[in-house]
């Protein structure tokens, strides 16, 4: 991990979910912070991923035009 502009707080566990954070970030071969992060980071971009996904339903919902794959593909599907 290339650390550039890091700060930090303090995040309180319980001795289970520590000892399963420890497993985890062992098995992947990461400190704790990193599998943190990561997960925290994967967290986020689902997130923003819902965000767009629900926003581009509404709009859909306001001009409800679809398209087959035919359409959008033609004969490129294959």
């Amino acid at each position: 991990m290339i650390e550039e502009d890091v700060s930090g707080f303090d995040v309180l566990f319980t001795q289970d979910v520590l000892a399963a954070l420890r497993r985890h970030a062992e098995r992947e071969g990461v400190s704790i912070s990193e599998f943190i992060a990561d997960a925290v980071l994967r967290a986020l971009e689902d997130a923003e991923d819902s965000v767009r996904a629900d926003a581009a339903y509404r709009e859909y919902l306001d001009d409800p035009v679809s398209y087959s794959l035919e359409e959008v593909f033609g004969d490129r599907q294959r």
